[in-house]
């Protein structure tokens, strides 16, 4: 009797432990969504459950083991997982050299996903045209005034090259140059396409760096994919622009005591003009490529430092056709793009005489002339950390609106690369 009452002490305790627990057993975790940022390198998964019951599958959440990433049919690598109790979500950190790229936009959709493995639970992790756009400002202009560093020249809103140069027929020790843009979405996905101010400058010629070619825009974009190819259109137009060169010269006067002496000037051209350009974009595997098809220039000459010797109005009018082909190649190593290969020729046929300005004709001094204009930029930069390179330049031609001609120039300096948030 006695032993028979100690066993149903301990069949007693038993219950007391096991009944609670069937009682109260956790649910299993449940998953709200994924999200991916790739400046982090790191997906995070949102859950749905409540406290106790996400609290209750941490350590299994927690196993690297236990989650695995996809990218179409390429199983991606994950380093390491980790839990935030608090917000209830899991960080999953990949391995970035599978996965390079910049923007989720730029991973096709619906070819990214996440399984939990002891629930083949998959979650589709929003990428291409579905992925999430950046978090709306109250003002739409504040965007131009935060960026980040980006990789990519083609993906940068502002480029800054500056640095150290030799040339042909001429003695300047540095350069620099200037791309920047900060383009508005009309209407929700940029229905309508992006409007914003740009602004470009390019110093070549001058030992004191004053720029040979400026130009500022309102400028207009407008892209059209060609069904759900990546291929497609792109329509850009500058609604208003000045382009224009400013330079220190010197001219011969007499001073008060009458003797010659050397009087500083600026020596300026600038036109006031309206372009617009189509252009078919490629972003193939090997090397992405934008051909542009038909451009025009137009508009009025506001100040020439060469003028006609008609009298006539339109002889100081702006007209020319716009032909161009940009090419770009990006080499990646560990997920990062730490070689790129740039390429870009332009070509410009003026309808009327405009300034221009080559060593070895006219005595080197400027003149009309409706010649064609071409101008060649060919660029080889090396990733020195994200936004910034070390980058070897060729140029040759000549740039609007005083159309200079830089004759063979071999460039070397630092590039900047940033992209708005």
């Amino acid at each position: 009797m006695p032993c028979l009452t100690m066993r149903g002490r301990r069949l007693a305790s038993v219950a007391l432990v096991v009944l609670p627990a069937l009682l109260y057993a956790a649910d299993p975790v449940q998953f709200l969504d994924a999200r991916i940022d790739l400046d982090r390198r790191q997906i995070t998964v949102a859950s749905s459950s409540n406290r106790e019951d996400f609290l209750a599958a941490a350590e299994a959440l927690s196993e690297a083991a236990n989650w695995k990433l996809q990218l179409d049919t390429k199983p991606l690598g994950v380093r390491n997982a980790s839990v935030n109790a608090r917000a209830r979500t899991v960080t999953i950190e990949y391995d970035p050299r599978l996965l390079p790229f910049e923007e989720a936009a730029d991973i096709d959709t619906g070819a990214l996903s996440v399984l939990y493995v002891p629930l083949t639970v998959k979650l589709a992790i929003p990428a291409g045209k579905s992925a999430p756009a950046p978090p709306a400002l109250q003002n739409p202009l504040a965007r131009c005034f935060s960026y980040k560093l980006t990789g990519e020249k083609k993906k940068a809103d502002i480029d800054i090259t500056a640095g150290w140069q030799v040339g042909e027929n001429v003695k300047p020790l540095y350069f620099w140059s200037v791309k920047a843009g900060c383009p508005s979405p009309l209407g929700a996905g940029a229905k309508y396409g992006k409007l914003g101010p740009t602004f470009s400058a390019e110093a070549s010629q001058q030992q004191n760096a004053d720029p040979d070619s400026m130009k500022a825009a309102i400028a207009y974009r407008k892209d059209l994919p060609i069904g759900n190819r990546r291929d497609g259109w792109q329509f850009n137009a500058d609604l208003l622009s000045y382009e224009f060169e400013r330079k220190i010269a010197k001219e011969p006067v007499l001073s008060d005591a009458g003797r010659p002496v050397l009087r500083k000037y600026i020596d300026k051209n600038s036109n006031l003009t309206w372009t617009s350009n189509a252009k078919y974009v490629n972003p193939w595997k090997r090397m992405n490529w934008t051909l542009g098809l038909a451009g025009f220039e137009s508009g009025r000459a506001v100040s020439r430092t060469v003028k006609s010797t008609s009298s006539d109005r339109e002889e100081q009018g702006v007209a020319r056709l716009l032909f161009d082909l940009d090419l770009q190649k990006p080499l990646f190593r560990q997920g990062r793009p730490v070689l790129e290969l740039h390429g870009y020729h332009s070509l410009r046929l003026p309808f009327r005489q405009e300034p221009f300005q080559r060593v070895g004709e006219n005595g080197g001094e400027m003149y009309l002339t409706n010649k064609p204009r071409h101008w060649t930029l060919i660029e080889a930069s090396w990733l020195i950390t994200k936004g910034a390179k070390i980058g070897f330049q060729y140029k040759r031609g000549s740039l609007p609106p005083s159309f200079e001609f830089v004759d063979h120039q071999l460039t070397v300096g630092l590039n900047l690369l940033l992209k708005r948030r």
